[in-house]
């Protein structure tokens, strides 16, 4: 197919975004595009508009969600086709968005599961905001149409309770504190690999750890006290939050957190151990920029993703994440799910793996 119809207006006060979804969706009521015409692909759209890749691609998105476009990977863009009406509707209420690359790459693998399966799924970022003005987007998508699941992510914002109420199945995916309301749970067991990781500084010979922990700090401490190990834990949050103005405030705060560290004076602990590998690489500047060898002077571990691991010299000893595989757990419950009229389902468990790399070594 040649060039779409329309063209884009940088005058027009509508984003350009909001101008391409317009303008497709105008090309296939007028019947332009037909159902399973296949669109020119990103690239194409986008030197013929004169607009950013990204910008198209977000384009399309909107379209493929609304169910109007259909994109897969070899076989490209298609108009939906009308005889193939989606297997179920979808609600997939978050608060991460793309704001980490667990999340985006965990939210990636989870959506295009389901929608290349023959889901329509509808995405709806939930915040505090959103909460306090009584959820107005997800009761437009409700409106609109009926919703066979729901699966929330994250955030303490009483998605959870408002679903409940209005009789909607669904699956609460990694929370903190897990729904009652919920017909099944996605959770990952964090007591595994912090007692393999604890393990494995004990047989270091480690006899001391300063712990930055988030929502694992007792399991942390049992695990590390259990092979004799004294701890300190030091919560990341509150140090985060000094940091807000900064412009990456967890590598900041990481970076703060180990010119403390530094400047009690004394011996520094035999091991460090961080949840967070954005915190990891700002208080590992800190520590080599004084000078610190790792792992003579002190050990370090880190919790962090898979191909996401801070830029050092050594493999990491790490507590590793799979995003990937996190969404697929999430996608294959949500599917069996949102096809059966059961209530409940048996949890899904993921546990994080533990990898023994080159920063810690056993002493002499």
């Amino acid at each position: 197919m040649g060039a779409l119809p329309f063209i884009v207006s940088r005058v027009e006060p509508v984003p350009i975004t909001h101008q391409i979804v317009r303008g497709i969706r105008a090309s296939i009521q007028n019947g332009f595009l037909k159902v399973g015409d296949r669109l020119p692909t990103i690239l194409e759209i986008a030197g013929d508009l004169g607009v950013s890749p990204m910008i198209v691609r977000n384009a399309v998105r909107r379209l493929v969600q609304s169910g109007e476009l259909c994109a897969r990977r070899k076989s490209g863009i298609h108009v939906a086709s009308a005889n193939t009406p989606a297997r179920a509707h979808v609600l997939y209420a978050t608060w991460g968005g793309a704001v980490s690359f667990y999340f985006a790459a965990r939210d990636h693998a989870f959506l295009t599961r389901l929608r290349n399966e023959g889901f329509h799924v509808t995405v709806v970022y939930v915040d505090g905001k959103e909460a306090a003005a009584g959820y107005p987007s997800l009761k437009r998508v409700l409106d609109v149409q009926p919703v066979s699941l729901a699966v929330i992510a994250g955030g303490p914002f009483g998605v959870d309770a408002f679903l409940a109420e209005r009789g909607i199945r669904f699956v609460d995916a990694f929370p903190e504190t897990p729904s009652p309301h919920a017909m099944a749970i996605v959770q990952s067991a964090w007591s595994v690999p912090l007692r393999r990781l604890a393990r494995h500084f004990a047989s270091c010979g480690n006899r001391k750890c300063v712990a930055f922990a988030k929502a694992d700090s007792q399991r942390l401490r049992e695990a590390f006290e259990g092979v004799g190990i004294a701890v300190q834990i030091i919560e990341i949050d509150p140090l985060v939050k000094h940091c807000d103005g900064h412009q990456n405030s967890v590598e900041q705060a990481g970076f703060q957190a180990g010119v403390a560290l530094l400047e009690k004076g004394g011996a520094l602990p035999d091991v460090v151990y961080s949840a967070d590998d954005f915190f990891t690489r700002g208080l590992l500047t800190s520590l080599l920029g004084a000078g610190i060898k790792i792992p003579r002077d002190v050990q370090f571990a880190t919790q962090c993703n898979v191909g996401n691991i801070p830029v050092f010299a050594k493999e990491f000893t790490r507590i590793e994440l799979d995003p990937q595989r996190d969404g697929l757990a999430m996608a294959d419950l949500a599917r069996r799910a949102a096809l059966s009229n059961r209530r409940r389902y048996q949890n899904v468990v993921r546990i994080p793996k533990f990898v023994a790399g080159k920063t810690t070594v056993r002493r002499l």
